[in-house]
C-alpha cells in the first residue's frame, strides 16, 4: 500500500486488504465448525506450495512496482472471482451448502467491481512502464497464476512438508 500514489491506487489496495480480512474471517468460520479456534488455524503450517507462492508475491511486493505487487496479487482475486462464475453458470447452489458465503462473496457485485478496479489499477502501471518493466509484470503474474493453479491440487491433496527426525 505504501507504494500507492494515487487515491484510486490506495483504495484498490485497501480493497485488497479488506478481501483478505473477510476470506479470513470465512475460514475461521468453516474451523469453528470443525472445532479449531482462530489460534488452531493460525498454527496450522502452510503447505509447501503455499509457502512458496506467498514468498513469491512478499518479494514481489517489496523488491518491485505497485504494478509488480498488483500482477502478484491478481491470479487469486480473479481466479476464484472467475471459478465461482463458472461454476454458478452451470451448477445450482444449494442454501446449505458450507461454503455458501464463499460462493456469494466472490460472485458478488462489489467483489467484481473491486476486481475491475484492480484490473484498471494494472492497466496504469503498464501505462508508464516501459516494455522491459511490463514483461517483469507479466512474468509476475504467470508465476502466480501457476502457483494458483497448483495450489488447488494442494489444498485437495492436503500436502504437507516432509518430516525428518531431528535426532
Amino acid at each position: 500500500m505504501v507504494k500507492a500514489r494515487t487515491p484510486e491506487d490506495v483504495d484498490v489496495m485497501l480493497n485488497h486488504v479488506n478481501s483478505v480480512q473477510e476470506e479470513m474471517r470465512d475460514h475461521e468460520k468453516h474451523a469453528k465448525q470443525l472445532g479449531m479456534s482462530r489460534e488452531d488455524l493460525l498454527a496450522y503450517p502452510m503447505g509447501p506450495l503455499k509457502y512458496s507462492y506467498t514468498r513469491h508475491q512478499l518479494a514481489s511486493a517489496y523488491d518491485g512496482s505497485l504494478g509488480d505487487t498488483q500482477a502478484a496479487i491478481l491470479a487469486c482475486q480473479w481466479g476464484y472471482a472467475e471459478a465461482v462464475q463458472r461454476l454458478l453458470a452451470e451448477h445450482t447452489l444449494e442454501d446449505n451448502n458450507p461454503y455458501a458465503e464463499w460462493w456469494a462473496y466472490h460472485s458478488d457485485p462489489g467483489h467484481r467491481e473491486g476486481l475491475e478496479k484492480a484490473f484498471d489499477l494494472l492497466d496504469r502501471q503498464a501505462a508508464i512502464s516501459t516494455e522491459h518493466q511490463k514483461q517483469i509484470m507479466a512474468d509476475i503474474f504467470m508465476t502466480s497464476v501457476q502457483h494458483e493453479t497448483m495450489l488447488w491440487d494442494e489444498y485437495y491433496n492436503m500436502s504437507q512438508w516432509e518430516t525428518y527426525p531431528t535426532e
